[in-house]
């Protein structure tokens, strides 16, 4: 499989990675498929890789956190090293604890698990939170 090179990204792409790496807060009111998956992606790897944030939690529909973020990273050159940073924390309480109990660097989940989390996850301490489709909130 060929992997996409970060070149492919967009100017708009590229300025959503800045805003991302710049602000502490940010949100991304973009139109479907233009790109919110790899630019919040691709600002991660950046800032794992710098150390600038340690440990993400990823909030989307049960779905999307099943079948998009991971398989998204996969498909980019620069984010693929991402794919083996994430568990996916859905479906049975022992898949969920094998999840949040890995070294993974970053734990992608649906909105339905985070009671669960806050109950069994307390140790632990994310300095990132993606909200995807925060309409759902």
């Amino acid at each position: 499989m060929q992997l996409i090179k970060k070149s492919n990204l967009h100017n708009y792409q590229l300025e959503v990675v800045k805003q991302i790496k710049e602000k502490k807060k940010v949100a991304l009111f973009l139109e479907m498929s233009l790109g919110k998956t790899i630019s919040t992606l691709t600002a991660l790897s950046e800032l794992l890789a710098t150390n600038k944030i340690q440990k993400v939690l990823i909030i989307a529909p049960l779905r999307v956190a099943n079948t998009v973020w991971k398989q998204e990273a996969e498909k980019w050159e620069h984010t693929y090293w991402l794919a083996n940073q994430m568990a996916i924390c859905t479906g049975s309480v022992k898949d969920k604890i094998k999840a949040i109990t890995s070294k993974h660097k970053i734990l992608i989940t649906n909105k339905d698990n985070l009671t669960w989390l806050g109950v069994n996850a307390r140790h632990c301490n994310y300095d990132c939170v993606i909200i995807d489709e925060s309409s759902a909130f």
